[in-house]
């Protein structure tokens, strides 16, 4: 059986926004590897969707993101999937400019695109005297 592990983003209508865990407690300070993985999609899908709808005009209070990361526990264990729920409340949008903006969020979110690619990736190490 797996587990999963939330991170909930709350984009406010400036600049301003933070990062919550499940519970609703903000999350400061050392935070998991998986933690970090979501908190990065959470973060940049937030600011991206942010930035599309504030230049489309659309009015709205916040934008809250609630990412899921579904664990698979097995040695060593690996994140299966991710997923991301957005609410917009006071967001005035019909169904063309609500898929539009998914549709862009996805496209010009950086990290968005990395994990659906799968970046190649190296490890290397020195040892230092």
């Amino acid at each position: 059986m797996g587990r999963r592990m939330k991170v909930v983003g709350i984009f406010e209508r400036e600049e301003d926004w933070r990062l919550e865990d499940e519970n609703g407690q903000r999350m400061e300070g050392t935070l998991s590897p998986v933690a970090h993985l979501v908190a990065s999609l959470v973060g940049c899908a937030g600011l991206t969707l942010r930035a599309l709808i504030d230049k489309m005009k659309i009015e709205h209070q916040e934008i809250l993101i609630e990412g899921t990361a579904s664990i698979v526990d097995q040695n060593p264990a690996i994140v299966e999937s991710i997923s991301l729920e957005i609410e917009a409340p006071g967001a005035d949008m019909n169904e063309a400019q609500l898929a539009r903006v998914l549709e862009m969020t996805e496209k010009y979110c950086l990290i968005a695109q990395t994990l659906k690619r799968g970046p190649n990736m190296e490890i290397t190490m020195k040892t230092t005297p």
